[in-house]
């Protein structure tokens, strides 16, 4: 990535999306995420491989959002290190690729040393012994909302990190 604009933040958009917040909301709200690497996580669902073996991945797989909000130093490192674009590589050809590479390529500190990454599989623990369901409060990098379910009740700020 280009460091001639520090300071410009791309965002993509399903096309199905559309922004919650205003461009100053934005910036204070990666402000407060202070370079942290912000992806749901899940456990991961193997039929999404399509016949690929979970020991070829290069990491510990784990279910995440299409989104995911990050750092330029994340981003940076993601492109340029080779580990993450052997995984990549290996996510080719699986059922929504993109919903398996963020809280892989993050959620795996003693394999891939990601800037503002996270520990995966000790978060799901955790969250599991505390309420027996996986809790995503913390996920601020999307709000979803399926056709097929009724309207969350939203309650105060969806991105949860504003003061």
């Amino acid at each position: 990535m280009s460091t001639c604009y520090p300071n410009i933040h791309y965002f993509y958009l399903s096309g199905v999306d559309a922004p919650l917040k205003s461009n100053l909301e934005t910036v204070r709200i990666l402000k407060a995420l202070n370079g942290s690497f912000n992806a749901e996580i899940n456990p991961f669902e193997y039929y999404r491989l399509n016949r690929k073996l979970p020991r070829n991945s290069p990491l510990p797989l784990f279910k995440t959002s299409l989104s995911a909000t990050f750092s330029r130093e994340s981003a940076n490192f993601m492109v340029s290190n080779t580990k993450v674009l052997e995984q990549i590589k290996f996510l080719r050809g699986t059922t929504c690729a993109d919903e398996s590479l963020w809280a892989t390529v993050a959620g795996n500190p003693k394999k891939l040393a990601m800037p503002g990454g996270f520990d995966a599989r000790k978060w799901l623990r955790k969250s599991k012994l505390r309420n027996q369901s996986i809790d995503n409060s913390y996920y601020v990098s999307r709000y979803q909302q399926y056709v097929n379910r009724p309207p969350a009740k939203c309650q105060g700020n969806p991105f949860g990190v504003m003061a």
